[in-house]
């Protein structure tokens, strides 16, 4: 059994501890060999330098003649983007504010990110790139919405992720969980 990559909350965390010696190194394979290592620590995006938690580490232990590789695993919580400061759930309010009218500007200001209103246009252009790879993701998992709004790609790029994970609070939080991989950014 490989480690998932992505949890929500600390009591999945929990129970995966218990299954812990279960599991098999992505590496190299061996089962019995993985320990939690650690926290993986990140910045908020709400500024300050204090780092944030955004998941754990583990570490598959060749110490002491044991059989591992000695390389680590990421585990990281569920609502965190890997290598940015932003959020899913940031990004998510960000993207439904741009679809109700507001200029990018003006959402990237509704989250309350110690960014500059600037990287509104940076990100915005990230999820503009991303779509086509998204929108396949989630094209095996639930068939595309008939959309009324052809002009807008994103729009319904947003209504699929809705039609896939109808009760998630964040549905690209949702997808890292379901995909086990890295939400498309």
């Amino acid at each position: 059994m490989i480690p998932p990559r992505f949890y929500a909350a600390e009591e999945d965390l929990r129970r995966f501890r218990s299954t812990l010696k279960l599991q098999t190194c992505p590496h190299c394979g061996k089962t019995g060999t993985l320990n939690l290592h650690g926290h993986l620590y990140g910045y908020s995006e709400h500024g300050g330098n204090t780092p944030v938690i955004r998941g754990h580490r583990l570490f598959c232990n060749n110490r002491c003649r044991r059989p591992g590789c000695g390389k680590t695993v990421g585990l990281w919580l569920s609502h965190h983007l890997r290598n940015f400061i932003f959020t899913l759930s940031a990004l998510w309010i960000f993207l439904t504010a741009i679809l109700a009218g507001r200029t990018k500007a003006d959402a990237f200001r509704q989250i309350k990110t110690a960014l500059h209103f600037t990287a509104a246009y940076r990100v915005f252009r990230r999820v503009e790139q991303a779509q086509s790879r998204l929108r396949a993701e989630l094209a095996r998992r639930v068939r595309p919405p008939g959309t009324t709004r052809s002009d807008a790609p994103l729009a319904a790029t947003l209504e699929h992720l809705r039609a896939a994970f109808p009760n998630a609070l964040c549905p690209p939080a949702e997808y890292q969980l379901v995909f086990q991989t890295s939400f498309p950014f």
